[in-house]
C-alpha cells in the first residue's frame, strides 16, 4: 500500500506526531511487515507512506476508490490519527496499491537503511 498525503508545511511537525503514535499501534498488528515513510523535498508537507502486510489482499485491501480509504483505516485505533489529521490535509489522500514482487529476488536492503 502506497498513501500520499499532502498537509500544510507548516503542520508537518503536527502531522509527524499523530503518525508515529499510529506506527506504534500498527506494528502490533501481526500481519504488519513493514511501514516507510518518506518527505517529497520539492513539495513541502507530502508524505508517502510504504506498507508492506503479510495477509490477503482482498482482506486487507478493499479499496473504496471515492473517499480512499481501506479496511485497515477502519480500525479503532485509527480514529485519533485520522480526526487529528484529515483537517491538515491541502489535498486527498491518494491510495495505491502495488504487489510485491518475489521477496527473495526483488527485495534488497543493506543494515545501513535502517541507521539514522
Amino acid at each position: 500500500i502506497h498513501v500520499t498525503i499532502t498537509v500544510a508545511p507548516d503542520s508537518s511537525s503536527a502531522f509527524l506526531s499523530a503518525l508515529a503514535s499510529l506506527l506504534d499501534q500498527m506494528e502490533k498488528e501481526r500481519e504488519s511487515t513493514y511501514f516507510e515513510v518518506s518527505q517529497n523535498p520539492e513539495q513541502a508537507g507530502q508524505f508517502r507512506l510504504v506498507e508492506n502486510w503479510a495477509c490477503d489482499k482482498k482482506r486487507m485491501i478493499e479499496i473504496s476508490l471515492r473517499d480512499h480509504t481501506c479496511v485497515q483505516m477502519k480500525k479503532e485505533y485509527y480514529k485519533p490519527f485520522l480526526e487529528m489529521t484529515e483537517p491538515l490535509y491541502i489535498q486527498p489522500r491518494k491510495i495505491e496499491i502495488f504487489e510485491r514482487l518475489a521477496p527473495e529476488a526483488w527485495t534488497r536492503s543493506k543494515e545501513t537503511n535502517f541507521k539514522a
